[in-house]
């Protein structure tokens, strides 16, 4: 269960880091990324979420994309807690 959470506790560490110096570790063990990596999860995530939104609210009896617009949310979900 390590790698649960992982990609939501790299984004967190990666944001309280100091200063952005860009260096990666080639250990495996050390799975780090940079702060540019953490706001472009960040930011991804946050216009995936106003797609998904629009798309629940655009839904109507012809056009039903609520489908769509869960399966969108169920993958966030699922990136964050994997």
């Amino acid at each position: 269960m390590k790698s649960f959470f992982l990609t939501a506790s790299q984004t967190i560490n990666a944001l309280k880091q100091p200063k952005d110096v860009g260096f990666r570790s080639i250990n495996e063990e050390d799975i780090s990324i940079t702060k540019y990596e953490a706001l472009a999860r960040i930011g991804i995530t946050i216009l995936l979420l106003f797609i998904a939104l629009y798309l629940f609210k655009s839904s109507d009896l012809e056009n039903n994309y609520s489908e769509i617009a869960s399966t969108i949310i169920g993958a966030i979900v699922g990136y964050w807690f994997r």
